[in-house]
């Protein structure tokens, strides 16, 4: 018969994930502040995007829109 190993699959499985975890806990921990720096940099590229749209490029167009509807009603 075969005999059992101490080691199971299972418990060896659990602690390579928590191992893991524990790396990528201290990778996160840190370079925390580079994380944050990125995530604000791209929170505010796409601020200035969805402002840029609302705020400038949507009122030029209703402008030209209302310019061009007048330049063809007295065409």
């Amino acid at each position: 018969m075969a005999k059992k190993k101490k080691n199971t699959p299972e418990n060896d499985g659990f602690k390579s994930v928590e191992s893991a975890l524990s790396r990528a806990e201290n990778f996160i921990e840190t370079h925390q502040k580079a994380f944050m720096w990125g995530l604000g940099g791209v929170l505010a590229v796409v601020l200035i995007v969805i402002g840029y749209y609302k705020f400038i490029r949507e009122p030029r167009i209703q402008e030209a829109w209302s310019e061009a509807y007048k330049a063809e009603f007295y065409f």
